[in-house]
């Protein structure tokens, strides 16, 4: 599910706002339902709003455990050193609540960069 409603990093998103969302996608008919594949939170968030993301990634598999939870993070040259983004992605992926964790996460790795290719 990608839903503009799925502002899970906006202060103003509340648990009336995921209820909502999580019902309508609840109670839809069977056949669509089973298209549904998760929740796709949006991404690339910075690390400040790990706990956000992962408060809401909890509260969706808690409410509608039979569909994952997705988050897409920063690719690893966003950051200044390797341990900056082994941080980065443990802000994410480490909690000892392991049901706040997203089940799903991507992110984008381009190999190639535009000085790579002009001076080929």
């Amino acid at each position: 599910v990608i839903d503009s409603k799925l502002n899970v990093t906006n202060d103003n998103f509340s648990n009336t706002d995921a209820q909502r969302i999580i019902s309508h996608f609840k109670n839809i008919d069977s056949r669509k339902r089973s298209a549904v594949g998760g929740y796709y939170f949006g991404g690339e968030f910075p690390q400040a709003k790990a706990q956000q993301v992962k408060k809401w990634a909890g509260y969706f598999k808690g409410s509608d455990p039979e569909k994952p939870t997705f988050v897409y993070l920063l690719p690893s040259y966003g950051f200044s050193s390797h341990a900056a983004y082994e941080q980065y992605l443990d802000s994410y992926l480490k909690d000892r609540e392991t049901d706040k964790r997203p089940q799903i996460v991507g992110y984008d790795y381009y190999p190639f960069r535009s000085s790579a290719i002009m001076s080929s």
